[in-house]
């Protein structure tokens, strides 16, 4: 992971309104060695990290979103980002005529990432910003609270040390508010709940948030952390009774039967490579040398009937699939796919959630298309398991033209945007990232 640092040497520029004529400073942000305000000053053509802005409109966007950025993950690639999910997420809606530089920050709920690209080539701004990410870096949660944190009580120490008086608006007042919040368990649990339901404080709608918080009590804080954002109003409604619907539904019958793996990795490791370890270890553990994996096999472990699995008839507006416990370890399966191979990949995703939960039968499982940690795990584990990366190099024989591609697709009963992946992943095949990789362009 690489570090995240906010530098600010204050300075003397402008004859704005108080507190942003207090806090001018040369501001640099920096993601491990590269400065993402690294920047060619179109008026005297010179080229700087840093770049001459105010900290306070900075530091109150980053106190006005805090909740949002610490608890809200992207939005499912399928659904562009709504304009309030942009504003919490996106630096340049800090705006008040500075030029911000392109970034954008989205945990997922393990990390902060973050992604940036440089200015458009435009000459209409006075300031061009020079360097993006080509791919989205992160750092822990911790690092990116304790760095705004400093940042915030910086800009706040610079008005108390410059006079400057505080209004009933002010970046004090706000940034109290939010440390009283995160004092008290029962609020930051409320915060946080409006926030993966895509609303900023107090502007979720009362009875959206009890009924949110009674689903918590029942289906717990981890599985509702990965279904609300799905079924919030960033993922186009406002209400969550579309999911409570999802958990009422008559699922498949089963009681898995995992063996028991170590995991090789180190806790520190991305979650795809945890995935992929422990996908290797399972095969193992199951005596799975061939290249193909069996549905049956699939079942076997989910402990479902494979009759039921092929005849079960999804929803087709599910968001999500999920595993609802019912104690002695039997569960109920509501897969939301429909095509053979996508189910195949489904269970093999429900079967990586049960190793990601530790094998914990009483926990609620959830399957769906965000990028938190958790699904970016079960995806990694599920093609690994159905489609190992060195069975695919050795079935490809170095071939990977589309007809070859379409091939390896029907020998591994999975599809072909997943064999396409893998040797992605695995640098084998060139992927098109679009703009500098981001999830979505930036505007």
């Amino acid at each position: 992971m690489r570090k995240f640092q906010l530098h600010h040497p204050w300075t003397h520029a402008g004859d704005d309104v108080p507190e942003l004529r207090q806090t001018i400073c040369r501001f640099e942000l920096q993601i491990g060695d590269v400065s993402l305000t690294q920047n060619e000053d179109i008026f005297s053509q010179t080229i700087s990290n840093s770049v001459v802005v105010s900290a306070y409109p900075l530091a109150y966007w980053f106190a006005a979103s805090w909740w949002r950025l610490v608890s809200e993950p992207l939005p499912p690639r399928s659904a562009r980002p709504p304009t309030s999910w942009r504003m919490a997420h996106e630096m340049g809606a800090a705006n008040s005529g500075y030029v911000w530089p392109q970034v954008l920050f989205a945990t997922d709920g393990e990390s902060m990432q973050v992604w940036a690209v440089p200015s458009r080539g435009s000459r209409d701004q006075s300031v061009r910003y020079l360097n993006g990410l080509a791919a989205p870096a992160t750092f822990t949660m911790q690092d990116f609270e304790v760095e705004i944190e400093s940042f915030i009580n910086a800009v706040i120490a610079r008005l108390d040390a410059t006079g400057v008086a505080e209004t009933e608006t002010s970046l004090r007042s706000l940034w109290a508010e939010v440390m009283a919040e995160r004092a008290d368990p029962e609020t930051t649990l409320a915060r946080r709940c409006e926030a993966e339901l895509g609303y900023d404080p107090d502007e979720c709608p009362e009875e959206v948030l009890l009924a949110a918080i009674r689903l918590k009590d029942r289906i717990g804080e981890a599985a509702l952390s990965e279904l609300a954002p799905v079924y919030g109003k960033s993922g186009g409604t406002d209400s969550i009774a579309e999911l409570g619907k999802l958990i009422e539904c008559k699922g498949i019958s089963g009681r898995p039967d995992l063996p028991r793996i170590s995991s090789r990795t180190n806790k520190g490791a991305a979650p795809w490579e945890r995935a992929v370890a422990d996908a290797r270890q399972l095969r193992k553990e199951l005596h799975a040398s061939g290249d193909h994996i069996d549905t049956n096999v699939l079942c076997e472990v989910l402990g479902v009937r494979r009759e039921e699995i092929d005849h079960y008839a999804s929803d087709s507006r599910s968001r999500a699939g999920i595993v609802v416990p019912h104690g002695n370890r039997h569960v109920s399966l509501v897969p939301r796919k429909r095509h053979p191979r996508s189910r195949r990949f489904e269970l093999a995703r429900f079967i990586g959630d049960l190793l990601y939960v530790h094998s914990n039968t009483d926990t609620w499982l959830a399957s769906t298309d965000l990028s938190t940690n958790r699904q970016k795990y079960q995806r990694a584990f599920a093609a690994e398991f159905l489609c190992p990366i060195e069975k695919l190099q050795g079935f490809l024989d170095d071939d990977f033209s589309d007809d070859n591609l379409e091939d390896a697709a029907d020998h591994f009963e999975i599809s072909p945007a997943t064999v396409t992946s893998l040797l992605a992943n695995n640098n084998l095949l060139y992927r098109e990232f679009g703009a500098s990789g981001l999830p979505y362009v930036l505007s």
